[in-house]
């Protein structure tokens, strides 16, 4: 049995060395020509079979000027350009992608500096996620007409592209896709795009207008601007246009996520009564803007929805306004209007906003959020009413020249005395509540004694949220027992009252007259 045993464990071990010998044998050897590496492994060509391919495995860093991308190694396609194989290759201008090559991977020519012109000649080519991020001179670049998807960020930072024909064969352009291609001039989307990524052509300040193909179910284009199929929501504004107001039309509900950042032309924005929701950075950055009418209707302004607009010196915020954190951050407002109704200041709203110097807080708001007025140093006079319940952390930090007039006893009135700020307040002292600190010496009585309060002391609290004790000047009730058990005294104070109990008993000499004469009056 145990020669058995051997024989099996011997013709494994054959086994397993001709398995690795058969496929170090069928495993092609790398190969080096003029600086760039190609290796071999399973992957997939352009008509999608696995098998034994080349790809590009490395560049040397010193490889510059027009890079040509070999078809096939010793009769072998070079079917994939590896992961970031030419990233940052500053001396890199131009490149040539053969037919066989069936993908790009992700970030394979990311920061390449000086890369102005790239040729694809396979019309299969897939290309992943920042394939040509950060690629400054990046002039022209033939879009591969079989591609089924533009990444996230394939294009990001390509400021020089001007034409970028996206193919019929597109469904879906990733975020930030096209994002800071300030030199494209227009974009149409294909019939086929269902799905148009955040920030896609975000600070592409050179687009005039978009235009979406008839056929296209899920998108439409108004007025140049890019549109959900509905009309419901804009997705992005031609921040080309040379107009220099900007009325969203009718039917409007969302206004998406930096839809008109970084704007540069606009001076004015008309926000209709059916705008619920307007996203974060939708106007952030637009260095002209100075007057944005927002009507009644909008519930929600993202985070910083208006940031960094240093023209923007007035705004008023409607009723039905529900939540606007970091709205408005480092803008260069000077007046807030916050009309009767609305609830709440959100966090971080007007945080860095140094030129606010006037804000009126209506009796509806209850909250004021954390970090609210951070920073705002030109900001003096300011009334908080006494509805306001809550006032966040921070709420008012580093404004330096304020002096608020609050309510005597209210939270902004203890937010102050908190947080060492000079203050103004209004209202008379009063005493909200007293309370027995320490007893009398005497809480034990004999019928008809007299009460006595040495030792009795109050603790007496004030609506200023000062607090002290007190000795005398109080009354006390009953000061005389007339029957026995125990006694509520209550206790009196510049018109509070508070209470303690005491115990009253017959002495033994009482109790003995009080039985004489209860046997007397009995017989």
């Amino acid at each position: 049995m145990k020669k058995i045993y051997r024989f099996s464990a011997f013709f494994i071990s054959v086994v397993l060395m001709l398995t690795f010998v058969c496929v170090t044998a069928f495993a092609y050897p790398a190969v080096s020509e003029n600086g760039i590496t190609y290796s071999s492994a399973n992957l997939k060509d352009v008509n999608g079979n696995f098998g034994e391919y080349y790809k590009v495995e490395y560049c040397m860093p010193t490889v510059s000027g027009k890079v040509e991308i070999k078809p096939e190694i010793n009769g072998v396609p070079v079917v994939l350009i590896s992961k970031e194989v030419f990233k940052g290759k500053e001396k890199i201008t131009q490149v040539v992608i053969p037919e066989s090559v069936a993908r790009i991977e992700d970030s394979a020519f990311e920061n390449c500096a000086a890369l102005n012109k790239v040729t694809i000649n396979s019309e299969k080519c897939q290309i992943g996620k920042r394939a040509f991020k950060n690629c400054p001179d990046l002039e022209e670049i033939n879009i591969p007409n079989q591609i089924t998807s533009i990444s996230q960020e394939t294009f990001n930072g390509c400021s020089k592209l001007k034409n970028a024909a996206i193919p019929q064969s597109v469904t879906v352009i990733g975020p930030d896709a096209f994002s800071l291609c300030s030199s494209l001039t227009s974009v149409t989307i294909p019939k086929n795009v269902y799905s148009i990524g955040e920030n896609a052509f975000a600070n592409c300040s050179g687009i005039e207008e978009f235009a979406v193909d008839a056929l296209n179910t899920d998108y439409k284009a108004i007025n140049g601007m890019l549109y959900s199929a509905d009309g419901k929501t804009l997705i992005q504004y031609p921040n080309g246009k040379k107009e220099e107001e900007i009325t969203i039309p009718a039917g409007t509900e969302t206004i998406g996520d930096f839809a008109a950042g970084a704007n540069t032309v606009v001076k004015k924005v008309i926000i209709p009564g059916g705008v619920k929701t307007i996203s974060t950075y939708a106007f952030c950055d637009c260095p002209a803007l100075s007057d944005a009418v927002i009507s009644g209707g909008v519930t929600s302004i993202g985070s910083m929805a208006f940031a960094r607009c240093p023209s923007l010196k007035e705004i008023s915020l409607p009723a039905s306004l529900k939540s606007f954190e970091g709205a408005f951050y480092q803008s260069g407002v000077e007046k807030v209007t916050l009309n009767d109704g609305i609830t709440l200041i959100d966090s971080k709203t007007f945080e860095g906003c140094e030129k606010l110097s006037e804000i009126i807080i209506p009796s509806s708001v209850r909250s004021i959020g954390m970090g609210a007025f951070d920073g705002c140093i030109s900001l003096k006079n300011i009334v908080i009413p006494k509805e306001v319940t809550s006032i966040g952390e921070n709420a008012f930090l580093g404004c330096t020249s304020i002096k608020p007039t609050v309510e005597i006893g209210s939270a902004a009135h203890k937010y102050c005395i908190d947080n060492g700020v000079d203050c103004t307040v209004t209202g008379s002292r009063e005493i909200i509540s007293i309370s027995v600190k320490s007893m009398p010496k005497k809480t034990s009585y004999y019928y008809k004694q007299n009460l006595e309060t040495d030792g009795l002391v109050l603790s007496v609290k004030y609506n200023d949220f000062t607090s002290e004790e007190v000795k005398s000047g109080y009354t006390a009730a009953p000061a005389y027992f007339d029957s026995v058990g125990t006694k509520n005294i209550s206790v009196s104070f510049a018109g509070a009252e508070t209470s303690f109990k005491v115990s009253v008993s017959y002495a033994w000499w009482q109790q003995i007259i009080r039985i004489l004469l209860l046997g007397i009056f009995w017989y």
